[in-house]
């Protein structure tokens, strides 16, 4: 069985849920990561260079999905900072805007018409 990006998107619903910090992190990098998985998939980047994350987010810019791009860009902001800026708290309603625009970014992305999205096997 393929792995299901989307699995993801649900692990960060439940770890929002949790009272500790590195919960609330975890949920807001999950959930860019299930956005990024399916973004990347529908746009057939099979890349694994660190510049994938910008080449996904300037494939939807190039398409005309401007907004499927700059959720994709704000989410990968947030990612960066509970991952990386362990220096500053990140609070409950950090990770829920994240899991809302990462909510958002994936009804988008499945709203595209099927021509743009993979096959599911």
């Amino acid at each position: 069985m393929i792995f299901q990006p989307e699995a993801l998107l649900k692990l960060a619903d439940e770890l929002a849920l949790r009272p500790d910090e590195a919960s609330l992190r975890s949920a807001a990098s999950r959930a860019y990561y299930a956005v990024f998985l399916i973004g990347r998939a529908i746009a057939n980047i099979h890349s694994r260079s660190p510049d994938v994350h910008a080449k996904t987010q300037d494939h939807f810019h190039q398409i005309g999905c401007k907004s499927i791009a700059d959720l994709l860009g704000e989410l990968r902001q947030r990612r960066n900072a509970a991952d990386y800026r362990v220096h500053r708290r990140f609070t409950r309603e950090q990770a829920f805007v994240a899991l809302a625009d990462a909510h958002e970014a994936h009804r988008a992305l499945q709203s595209l018409p099927a021509t743009r999205r993979p096959a599911r096997p």
